[in-house]
C-alpha cells in the first residue's frame, strides 16, 4: 500500500477493479468507521493502518430518479 497516496485515489482504484463507481462501494475501516466524502484529502497515512488491517468493500444501491429524455431523430 501506498501511504502517500489519498484516500480518494485508493477508493477509486478499488472501485474500478470492482467495476463499480465509487459513489456505489462502502469502504470500512478496522475500526468499523466508514470513509466518507471528508476523508478523501487525506493521505493512506493518515488512517493509522497497521499490519494486517483489512478494509472491506461492499456494493451499496443507492436509489437514484433518472428523468425520462426525449430522444431527437437525427434525420430531421
Amino acid at each position: 500500500m501506498y501511504t502517500s497516496a489519498t484516500v480518494w485515489e485508493f477508493v477509486s482504484e478499488v472501485s474500478k477493479m470492482l467495476w463499480l463507481t465509487p459513489k456505489h462501494v462502502e469502504f470500512r475501516l478496522p475500526n468499523n468507521k466508514v470513509i466518507d466524502e471528508t476523508m478523501h484529502g487525506m493521505v493512506l497515512g493518515q488512517l493509522n493502518f497497521k499490519q494486517g488491517d483489512v478494509i472491506s468493500a461492499r456494493k451499496i444501491n443507492i436509489e437514484e430518479e433518472v428523468p425520462l429524455g426525449q430522444f431527437v431523430d437525427a434525420n430531421k
